[in-house]
């Protein structure tokens, strides 16, 4: 079973200010662009269940005038849904991403924990938790979840380089360094990941890498 899942943008200006994440369904988002604009490879799931919040639940598809903007009217159709049906953790999902997007993070944590009650194996419960721990400044939290979505899917871009935001949290600069170095292997035009990876440098007393590093994350964007 597929579900969505949250992509944090890579672009961000420091390590304290996740940007808001985007959910999809299938496939990884490209190396190079994916990273700073996620390349969806099917619908998101939350826009689907946007769609269908509005929609006869008796229909097998949503009309295609059905499509609402306010995650709000997800959970108002969700909600119910995990009561119902308290163990299916694609609900709890959804409902999670829904309050994600509207800012309710104390809210969406609770689902995303659910999830991973659920289905223990489950990468992207996972990393959504960490991601929405990160969110509500429960670092140590954060970098538990992380570790866990880590642990079950090691070739994730995305998780490598939001635990090497966790590392950082937690002034653990040396874990962060392996990490960020991973990742900008695998995206060589991940600004952000240069720029992070210069201030994890800077702490261990590397002076030099630091200096290269922020001077890639220049020549890659000027304005950054």
């Amino acid at each position: 079973r597929k579900r969505g899942r949250l992509l944090a943008e890579i672009d961000r200006p420091k390590q304290h200010s996740a940007a808001p994440a985007h959910p999809r369904v299938a496939g990884r988002a490209n190396t190079e662009a994916g990273l700073i604009s996620t390349v969806m490879a099917e619908p998101s799931l939350l826009l689907y269940a946007l769609a269908i919040a509005g929609a006869n639940p008796t229909q097998s598809k949503p009309p295609a005038n059905s499509a609402v903007s306010d995650p709000a009217a997800v959970v108002a159709r969700y909600q119910p849904l995990t009561v119902e049906e308290p163990g299916n953790p694609t609900h709890h999902y959804i409902l999670g991403l829904a309050y994600f997007e509207l800012g309710r993070f104390d809210k969406a944590a609770p689902a995303f924990l659910q999830v991973t009650r659920l289905e223990s194996e489950d990468d992207d419960g996972f990393y959504a938790l960490g991601l929405t721990l990160r969110k509500l400044n429960r670092y140590a939290d954060a970098n538990a979840a992380l570790l866990r979505a880590r642990a079950l899917n090691g070739s994730s871009i995305e998780i490598q380089f939001d635990l090497a935001l966790s590392w950082l949290d937690v002034q653990q600069y040396g874990k962060a360094v392996p990490l960020l170095e991973s990742v900008v292997q695998q995206a060589p035009q991940a600004v952000a990941a240069y720029f992070n990876l210069g201030i994890a440098y800077e702490h261990e007393g590397l002076g030099e890498q630091a200096i290269a590093s922020y001077n890639r994350a220049l020549e890659r964007d000027p304005k950054y």
